[in-house]
Parts: C-alpha cells; structure tokens; sequence
C-alpha cells in the first residue's frame, strides 16, 4: 500500500517488516526468534489471528438494500501473515 497506511490492525506492524525499514537486518532476526518461540512452544498468539472485517458494496448492484449487494473483507493482522506464509514455504 503507499505511504504508510497499512489494512488490518491500526496500530499495524507492517512498517517493522518493510523494506522500507530503517534496521531490516535488526527487525528480522527479532521476527525471527519471535517465530522459531512460537514453533518452539506450539502457541500462536491470539493478537495474530485477529481481524477486522470491512463491508464494501458490490458494484453494479441496483438494490444496495439487500445483503446480497455488499462483500465482507477480513483484513487480516500483519505478523500472522507474515508467520503463516513462512511456515507453508
């Protein structure tokens, strides 16, 4: 997403693992042990699987009175992303 404006979580982690960082090097080697303890210890923490689900309208619909014309998105939490696409690689 430009600038600094990240989905998910408002005060979102993105920006601790972006390229844009200015300590990338610092930050993974954080994100790193942080994830190997949660392999270790086979917990994930809850602040991870949260989500924040956002109703957008369906374009093209004549009748935005029925459920059928909007779409739900989850916006899901950074890190647990981040963990998840690192476990299924």
């Amino acid at each position: 997403m430009p600038g600094h404006h990240y989905p998910g979580d408002p005060e979102s982690s993105a920006p601790v693992v972006s390229k844009q960082s200015s300590r990338p090097r610092r930050n993974h080697q954080r994100l790193h042990t942080l994830f190997n303890a949660c392999l270790q210890h086979g917990y994930c923490p809850t602040h991870f699987k949260d989500t924040i689900t956002v109703v957008l309208r369906k374009p093209g619909k004549n009748d935005y009175t029925q459920p059928k014309a909007y779409r739900p998105i989850a916006l899901l939490n950074t890190l647990g992303k981040v963990m998840e696409t690192i476990i299924a690689n």
